[in-house]
């Protein structure tokens, strides 16, 4: 039940909410004056690492609940 909460909250608040965070990063930087290639792969770099923040989260909650 946890693990399908998880992906439900996933899937309607955590990636609408990541997309729009990269979205603002990525402008700030091309605002800057950063080359727009450089900025997507910051961005890219940001959704990585987000991405295993998250899934070493629900793992430990997972873990932790058994």
């Amino acid at each position: 039940m946890f693990k399908q909460l998880a992906v439900e909250i996933g899937r309607n608040i955590a990636a609408p909410v990541g997309r729009r965070v990269a979205a603002v990063v990525a402008a700030y930087l091309v605002a800057q004056e950063i080359p727009q290639e450089l900025a997507n792969q910051f961005v890219l770099a940001l959704g990585v690492v987000g991405g295993l923040v998250l899934e070493i989260a629900a793992s430990y909650v997972t873990k932790r609940r058994a």
